[in-house]
């Protein structure tokens, strides 16, 4: 859900841009969105129990947007991994004993 908000934000982010006829309100967004959206993936990847320093993977031309779009895609772990509990699974209030997760 996220990534499409993020989507949505960007569309009218570039409407804004083409009316006002400026590249402030691209870039400001663009500042705005890339912490979170770091976290929304390394969570995912720390979901299918790989490290977030994979998310560099996706700065490789080509290549690494397929391998990234491969490994959002793959279900996450069904047991826990050394990242934490399956969100998925479980009694949601587990998670407090788990507060770095």
């Amino acid at each position: 859900m996220y990534f499409l908000f993020t989507f949505i934000g960007f569309a009218l982010v570039e409407y804004v841009k083409f009316k006002a006829g400026t590249e402030i309100p691209y870039y400001a967004y663009l500042l705005a969105v890339l912490t979170p959206s770091l976290a929304v993936t390394c969570r995912r990847l720390h979901d299918i129990g790989k490290s977030g320093w994979f998310v560099l993977l996706g700065f490789i031309p080509l290549i690494g947007t397929v391998i990234m779009l491969a490994l959002m895609t793959t279900e996450g772990d069904r047991r826990r991994n050394a990242y934490g509990l399956d969100p998925k699974q479980g009694d949601p209030t587990a998670y407090a004993a788990h507060p770095g997760y």
